[in-house]
């Protein structure tokens, strides 16, 4: 187990603000309400696709419990002061088999269970608490610079070319640079046997 893996080349100041909307998704839930409608949990968006295509800076979704078979296109980046945040509702268990793919900027991502990779293409992005298990290739693969990584449960994830968290290499995608490790529990790596692979 590896927890608490610190790599920096400079320092990462996340600001935190009030949101400008709080959206709800849900299992239950219509895609077909308005964006003030799905500020009410009594009424939820369906899927996280939906939030992700209406958010802007400083917007939340609170994702209520459940399994979404879905992938997630972010549209929007947040800003410095208004990040875009995904986030569990109340601590119940979401569940994302297809993983998701942070693409934009200023994202944070809270409190998900992920049965496939977390792509990070985006910067300036908090990666908190989430459960990343028995992806067939890499646990989390991060691009992009200035991303804080904290407190996250990566297991059972890794390929032949592939660890349970792999920075740098992939075509097209951005170079990874100051990226921080905060607090990672990293176990079971079920390809090469490494936890923290680093393409140049």
């Amino acid at each position: 187990i590896i927890v608490g893996i610190i790599t920096a080349a400079g320092a990462v100041a996340f600001p935190l603000s009030a949101s400008a909307a709080n959206y709800y998704v849900a299992p239950n839930g219509n895609d077909s309400y308005t964006n003030a409608q799905a500020q009410n949990l009594a009424t939820p968006w369906k899927t996280i696709r939906k939030a992700a295509s209406v958010m802007v800076a400083g917007d939340t979704v609170n994702i209520v419990a459940g399994t979404y078979t879905e992938t997630v296109d972010m549209q929007n980046s947040g800003t410095s002061t208004n990040p875009i945040v995904y986030q569990n509702y109340n601590n119940g268990i979401v569940i994302l088999p297809n993983g998701i793919r942070v693409s934009k900027n200023y994202i944070t991502v809270k409190g998900l269970e992920l049965l496939d990779s977390m792509v990070i293409d985006g910067s300036y992005c908090r990666i908190l608490e989430n459960y990343i298990h028995n992806a067939g290739t890499n646990g989390m693969f991060i691009h992009g610079g200035y991303n804080l990584i904290r407190g996250n449960k990566i297991a059972n994830n890794g390929s032949a070319w592939g660890g349970q968290i792999t920075t740098g290499w992939t075509n097209g995608a951005p170079d990874a640079h100051h990226i921080v490790f905060e607090y990672n529990e990293v176990s079971d790596e079920q390809g090469q046997g490494e936890d923290l692979m680093q393409y140049m």
